[in-house]
């Protein structure tokens, strides 16, 4: 196939001179790049806003919404849901992955990790969270707290799933182990006293008799 050389011409863009390929090339080398992406930015932008207002049916609840891109598939209530449900498969298929993932996430931000535990240790919650992974690691006892916890109380096991907030001094003044089940009748009267006026106050009002 015979090569046709094609007259020079002025770039559309840049107005510099160059040499033609085809004769429908309007743009230099450098200037067709940018051009081009250009035109492809600026399709997806007429696209997005043509698409965006048009209701679509989430995949999952089949509720109609409006999207707010193209590729949207599910609504607003589904999305974080479905979001979860991935991130959970994600870490069942590719745990090594993830560990990988997580040990460079731990890496980075060692410190500002460490000190979102430290503050979310101080809370009521972080408190109770922390204490029932503490019981079931080192003495392989439940927590389910049946009471709330209050300034000045300590927790104690009635069993070996089920604890009481009560008050320190109750509490250390009596020698118990739930172990052999030594005292554990005499202090637990006290917790449970402690739990029926916590019930009274909070549902009745007044003191508990």
């Amino acid at each position: 196939m015979r090569k046709v050389n094609y007259k020079p011409k002025n770039c559309l863009r840049c107005e510099k001179e160059f040499k033609p390929n085809s004769g429908f090339q309007i743009y230099c080398s450098e200037c067709g790049k940018i051009v081009y992406k250009e035109e492809i930015k600026q399709w997806y932008l007429n696209h997005r806003v043509l698409k965006g207002f048009i209701s679509k049916i989430c995949k999952r609840c089949e509720k109609e919404f409006k999207p707010r891109a193209n590729g949207q598939i599910y609504c607003e209530e589904c999305r974080d849901s479905v979001y979860k449900e991935y991130k959970k498969q994600y870490r069942r298929i590719y745990p090594e992955k993830r560990k990988q993932e997580s040990d460079r996430y731990y890496t980075k931000h060692k410190e500002e990790i460490k000190e979102r535990v430290r503050t979310y240790e101080k809370t009521p919650k972080g408190k109770e969270v922390m204490f029932k992974h503490h019981y079931n690691r080192k003495r392989q006892l439940g927590f389910i707290p049946l009471n709330d916890y209050v300034e000045g109380r300590i927790r104690h096991h009635v069993n070996k799933e089920e604890v009481i907030y009560m008050n320190r001094e109750d509490h250390e003044g009596i020698s118990h182990c739930l172990k052999n089940g030594r005292n554990m009748e005499k202090i637990n009267a006290l917790a449970y006293r402690q739990l029926a006026e916590d019930f009274y106050k909070l549902y009745i009002g007044g003191e508990y008799r």
